[in-house]
């Protein structure tokens, strides 16, 4: 008797224990900085063709094919031509670029490579490198890591659609101004308001498939502001775009605009979209990420991993 009363009363403390521990979710500490993916201007994890230049450096996981035919692309333009610095062009695979420019170093892991003439200002040109400057399996690791906790962030912010356009209004204190958005927000015209000058900004998009045009409103903003694409699957840009984008997941697309800020994307094919080079400003300071939801086991579950356990131990 007293055997059945100490199963049943341990039962339900394991039980109460088991629902305790099942709700908690531990915050997270980020520092919202790009890494080694913010020293380039583009960089991208899988294929690269586009057919407007790359200002800054341009770094590429998988093949790559520089301009309309794979000619008269220029990467490097806004670098200093005398300062030799690391690679400006990376890619993983093979390399097709018949001719343009490229200032810095070149490093090419492929060895069927189509190159020149293309001038040189004036570096070295490696191919087929069995261990590139760059790994990007661990860069799109570190990124998408970052994207999904930035998503987390609490919007401090708000914002309003009015006549298709999209007021984004800050708190007008915070050094972090977050906003939330999600794919069915795809309006022409974008203002910022309310924002410390010194403040930066991430913005949040839900969604899987995005189409963004005109982000002139970000003028002021554009080389602290991060636009957190972190479920997209496809993007389509259009017009003039201030900021930076995250889309680890994503393949990018666009028939004409500029970027002017650091782009990270999964692939980028059949794009006429210039990148410019206007590099990320990380946030300096730690943010702490809010926990994650953890879904509740069913009651029945519980009772029953429970019952199990106590009667095995209670066998022994």
């Amino acid at each position: 008797m007293f055997k059945a009363i100490n199963i049943i009363k341990n039962f339900f403390i394991i039980s109460i224990f088991f629902v305790f521990f099942s709700q908690l979710a531990w915050s997270t500490n980020i520092k919202i900085d790009l890494g080694l993916a913010g020293e380039y201007n583009t960089f991208i994890f899988e294929n690269f063709q586009n057919t407007s230049d790359t200002q800054g450096r341009l770094a590429v996981g998988g093949n790559a094919c520089l301009g309309a035919d794979c000619r008269g692309y220029s990467v490097g333009t806004s670098l200093n031509p005398n300062k030799n610095e690391d690679y400006s062009l990376v890619v993983g695979g093979n390399l097709e670029a018949k001719s343009g420019s490229v200032r810095g170093n070149v490093a090419v892991g492929g060895s069927n490579n189509n190159i020149g003439p293309i001038t040189y200002y004036p570096y070295t040109v490696k191919t087929g490198m069995s261990e590139l400057p760059i790994d990007f399996e661990s860069e799109k690791k570190y990124l998408t890591e970052l994207s999904h906790s930035m998503s987390r962030l609490t919007s401090n912010g708000t914002a309003t659609t009015t006549n298709s356009r999209l007021n984004l209004v800050g708190d007008n204190q915070s050094e972090l101004q977050v906003f939330s958005l999600d794919e069915s927000d795809s309006i022409v015209e974008y203002l910022l308001s309310d924002i410390q000058a010194d403040a930066n900004i991430i913005i949040n998009v839900a969604g899987k498939h995005i189409d963004f045009s005109n982000g002139a409103g970000f003028m002021n903003f554009s080389d602290k502001i991060l636009f957190n694409f972190f479920e997209a699957e496809t993007i389509k840009l259009s017009g003039g775009f201030w900021g930076s984008i995250l889309a680890p997941g994503a393949d990018l697309s666009g028939s004409t605009g500029h970027i002017e800020g650091t782009l990270i994307a999964n692939q980028m094919i059949n794009s006429s979209v210039q990148q410019n080079h206007n590099p990320f400003i990380p946030f300096q300071k730690i943010v702490e990420i809010p926990p994650s939801a953890v879904p509740l086991p069913s009651p029945l579950l519980l009772l029953a991993t429970g019952l199990v356990f106590f009667l095995r131990l209670n066998k022994k």
